[in-house]
């Protein structure tokens, strides 16, 4: 585990002379000049990203929109400038340069709201930074399990056990179809490692990207990045399984093993941004930021507050875009600074810390609460002692909140898969309540391990409750006593018209040969400035017929009875040959139920309903 930070103390960092740095952050005014427009998210989201943010009714806004191309351009024919990342988020650039008089052209254009230092010259010293502990154990041999399960965990088997992880497996939730992004300090020969055979075979391993050389090797680089994800996606039966070996995954390397510079948070804010674009669900990180090779950039407990680094205000980003965000709490339990690291101070984000699989707090974990009292960490995990694959192949041990974090990231994929109805913010309330001590919580453990088949009932419960208070499911997420059903959200879930009036207020037009969206501005003064020019609305969209098909089913599918084929062609203007092939696909996979006129989503359709509406999408990703 490493400890960064970022400290944008601009007077006392200038003061030390800027000719030393020669990474800088510029952070920009505003979008402007921007070729990609929010009525036509498709340029710069997936398909898949566009379709959570409509799910779960999150805006597409400018924070969205890429930083504008024009604006790069000029700060890079400024001198000896070399662009290396952007983040859209926080709209700023990240640059490489010694050319003082450059940086003093480009603090000088109107568009340039600030500039500052954030990285040395790169460090030869090739010191390792992380101080998880491995042990080569060779275990290769087969472990029996001790209670019937669907995987042969092998070696694993405790840590799965600690959280009741197959109790989600053995109902069939072993991640598919969840994404999930790594973001570590590299994955040394993962393509060369038996463990993960089955991640390429099945096309599960769908990205890797360096973003500290930026190029799209990360096999070379640091272990500890590989070793984090076997213990989520390895798959040695018999020997060792990880806690979401169907999930797909996404390798993106931020962090420099050689040197410490908050260089490595716009780094990773840069992979989350990524991360989103190309509809990733889960981020599980372990690393984080307190202290610095140069000791101006050092933060103190005070900015653990969930707001102060730029790796946290990231992570905030990212989970109010619809991910979730799972971070390690640190290994200073130990040490003088014994407080949890950014960004697992973050309001959203999951901190996770160490225990063994007895259940005995690690001595090395850090220490909570944020430094705004809130209860961190979140969980814990093992992340001592855990089992994982090493450099040679083979069954290791290691120490670390490095390793407790995916242990227990790659089970709440699983249980998200089993829930994909629930937003990012309410699997995790489930994944909080079902810890051991969300009672009593401490700051060692914060609401202690979580139990998957306690999490899994809560979400499963809803139901059997509502039953019992005379209440009848007849959507995803939605229950009424007869009669009492919600008119607007059944047009809206029915694909019905409606106009939307206020700021942030959604509409959805259908005129004779096309249907339109749009988003009005969501803070009130732009919106009543907008609405007073004529132009109320941030987003104009206009739904291709390719696209209507899925965008018809992703509210369809979610009632419980389904839609009528009249009802499809009436909405749409599409005939019934638009969704042949999706609707046979579904009944074969008993995802559905129809006849000559109705469609309705099974039991196991609305267990799978992510599944079942992405086999109407205009081009089905592949390894689906």
């Amino acid at each position: 585990m490493k400890a960064i930070f970022l400290a944008i103390l601009l007077q006392g960092i200038f003061a030390i002379g800027q000719a030393q740095y020669t990474r800088h952050i510029i952070e920009l005014t505003d979008k402007k000049g921007t070729v990609h427009s929010l009525s036509n998210p498709q340029t710069f989201l997936s398909t898949e990203t566009i379709a959570r943010r409509k799910q779960f009714n999150i805006a597409i806004d400018s924070t969205d929109l890429p930083v504008s191309k024009v604006y790069l351009d000029s700060i890079a024919k400024a001198g000896k400038v070399e662009i290396l990342n952007s983040s859209k988020w926080l709209n700023q650039v990240l640059i490489k340069t010694s050319d003082q008089a450059a940086l003093n052209k480009i603090s000088q254009f109107p568009f340039v709201k600030k500039r500052f230092p954030i990285a040395n010259r790169p460090n030869t010293n090739s010191e390792e930074k992380f101080i998880e502990t491995i042990t080569e154990t060779n275990l290769t041999q087969t472990v029996a399990s001790t209670k019937a399960t669907t995987l042969n965990y092998g070696n694993s088997i405790k840590q799965v056990n600690i959280h009741e992880g197959e109790f989600l497996h053995n109902k069939g939730f072993q991640g598919n179809g969840i994404k999930i992004a790594v973001l570590d300090a590299g994955f040394f020969k993962y393509q060369n490692i038996a463990a993960f055979d089955s991640l390429k075979i099945n096309g599960q391993l769908k990205m890797t990207w360096d973003f500290v050389d930026n190029n799209a090797s990360v096999n070379e680089d640091d272990a500890h990045g590989m070793q984090c994800l076997s213990i989520l996606a390895a798959n040695l039966p018999g020997a060792f399984v990880g806690t979401a070996p169907a999930s797909s995954y996404y390798l993106f390397r931020t962090e420099d093993v050689a040197s410490e510079f908050p260089v490595e948070e716009q780094n990773w804010l840069a992979a989350a941004e990524k991360a989103d674009s190309i509809g990733v669900q889960l981020i599980s990180s372990s690393l984080g930021y307190n202290t610095f090779d140069d000791a101006s950039f050092n933060y103190t407990y005070a900015d653990m507050n969930g707001k102060k680094t730029m790796i946290t205000r990231g992570a905030a980003m990212a989970s109010n875009k619809g991910m979730i965000v799972m971070n390690s709490a640190g290994n200073s339990g130990s040490s003088a600074w014994k407080y949890l690291i950014a960004p697992s101070d973050g309001i959203d984000v999951l901190a996770v810390g160490a225990v063994n699989s007895l259940k005995q707090i690690a001595p090395f974990s850090s220490y909570g609460p944020s430094s705004d009292n809130r209860i961190k960490p979140d969980i814990a995990s093992v992340g001592w002692n855990t089992f994982l694959i090493s450099t040679n192949g083979t069954v290791a041990q290691g120490n670390g909140t490095s390793f407790s974090n995916p242990n227990i990231a790659g089970l709440v994929a699983c249980l998200w898969q089993a829930f994909p109805e629930f937003s990012n913010k309410e699997i995790i309330a489930a994944v909080r309540k079902s810890g051991d001590r969300y009672s009593n919580p401490d700051v060692r453990t914060g609401y202690g391990i979580p139990n998957m088949r306690l999490a899994y009932e809560m979400l499963d419960r809803i139901s059997e409750r509502t039953a019992l208070a005379g209440l009848q499911r007849y959507e995803v997420s939605a229950y009424a006593r007869p009669g009492h059903r919600c008119w607007h959200n059944l047009n809206y879930w029915q694909f019905g018209d409606y106009l939307g009036i206020g700021a942030g207020a959604h509409s959805k037009l259908s005129f004779a040969h096309r249907i339109a969206r749009q988003v009005r501005f969501r803070e009130p003064q732009l919106y009543m400035a907008q609405a007073l020019n004529g132009e109320p609305a941030t987003l104009h969209e206009e739904v291709s017929r390719e696209d209507l098909p899925f965008e018809y089913m992703l509210n369809a599918l979610r009632l419980k009875e389904g839609f009528s084929l009249n009802d499809f062609m009436a909405r749409t203007g599409l005939a019934m040959t638009a969704i042949q092939k999706g609707l046979a696909q579904a009944e074969a996979k008993g995802l559905i139920e129809r006849d000559m006129a109705h469609v309705r989503p099974t039991e196991r359709g609305f267990d799978f309903l992510s599944d079942l509406q992405e086999l109407f999408l205009a081009e089905p990703r592949k390894g689906a």
